[in-house]
């Protein structure tokens, strides 16, 4: 490995890829590189002066930048004389770019997994190519070696969405899509939209909602339960759920509610009425299933509380929230009912 007249400290390291810490003056940034942001550069040094820098850079053996322009400008307006970076071998991530186009070419493949083979695609052909990235005009690189002054040769490289489309067969928007799809959806929503065979189009639905959000709009598109009024809802997330009388016992309260909750009380230590799915958007401390049983168990705390909605139900439960604030156990409550 090469050391350009800095020494080279060793942080960590992986297969094909080493974290080290170098000077800034030993990395070399080749001239047809984008134009930086100069507000970016600003931005990011304030951050980095704060926290630290989070994302090392990406060089190569001979510490050529591949990524992290702004960042390395960011530390230089700073001062600081190194920089975290991650050393990796251009052959090593066109070795992975072939296998990744041979995995696509498979037509068996779920759309899923093909969206986290096109998301995986995309970061090395930008790393690579870094001039096609969305906003440079033109898609211009370098016919030779990577961000180095070695030509004045230009060859025109097409963006990562036409070179995968050339190269597969498939529509621009597929590709686009398949991408969104893999970006935007919680690694545990991927899984249920694979176990349970869901369509390609609530797929992309999904995706537009916040991730806190997707595993209580899948468990609703797949309730038998749910009429066609409530799939509506939590789609457009219109109208507060409490505004449809349907007598339904399991709600998701969306997420903006119980942001408002815990601007209120800070934190909800209870929610006596939920479910696994339901909490992953509450994130109560301490949350009671149909299973559990909350009418059965004590409350105290800060409480947040949907209850179920048949009438006998929400009767007990928000009787059962009063007699324990009376006695003091309950210290702040919200409780969301239907103000029929």
């Amino acid at each position: 490995m090469s050391v350009i007249g800095s020494e080279l400290k060793l942080l960590s390291s992986e297969e094909n890829v080493c974290y080290v810490s170098l000077e800034v003056d030993s990395i070399q940034v080749g001239s047809r590189r984008r134009d930086i942001n100069s507000d970016t550069v600003r931005n990011l040094a304030e951050s980095i002066s704060g926290v630290g820098l989070l994302n090392p850079i990406t060089v190569d053996t001979e510490h050529n930048l591949i990524a992290g322009y702004h960042r390395l400008e960011a530390v230089k307006l700073l001062g600081w004389d190194r920089i975290d970076a991650r050393i990796i071998s251009v052959d090593s991530l066109l070795a992975e770019l072939a296998e990744i186009d041979e995995n696509l070419i498979r037509k068996e493949l779920h759309y899923i997994d093909r969206g986290n083979q096109l998301l995986r695609r995309k970061e090395i052909y930008e790393e690579l190519y870094p001039e096609t990235r969305a906003g440079v005009a033109g898609g211009k690189a370098s016919g030779a070696t990577r961000g180095t002054n070695e030509t004045d040769s230009f060859v025109q490289l097409p963006s990562f969405t036409e070179d995968v489309s050339r190269k597969t067969g498939v529509s621009r928007r597929t590709v686009e899509q398949d991408v969104q799809i893999a970006k935007k959806l919680a690694p545990e929503v991927q899984k249920l939209v694979k176990q349970h065979d869901m369509t390609k189009r609530d797929a992309v639905k999904l995706s537009r909602h916040e991730p806190c959000e997707q595993v209580a709009v899948v468990e609703a598109m797949l309730s038998n339960e749910t009429s066609k009024a409530n799939k509506k809802y939590l789609e457009s997330d219109s109208k507060p759920h409490v505004s449809r009388n349907t007598g339904n016992n399991e709600w998701y309260t969306p997420a903006k509610y119980i942001k408002a909750v815990r601007a209120v009380m800070g934190e909800i230590e209870l929610d006596p009425a939920s479910n696994g799915i339901a909490n992953q958007v509450v994130r109560a401390n301490t949350h009671y299933t149909k299973d559990s049983d909350g009418l059965t168990k004590d409350w105290c705390g800060k409480v947040f509380m949907n209850p179920p909605y048949s009438s006998d139900l929400i009767t007990l439960f928000c009787k059962k929230l009063v007699k324990h604030f009376e006695c003091g156990d309950i210290l702040e409550a919200i409780v969301l009912v239907n103000k029929t």
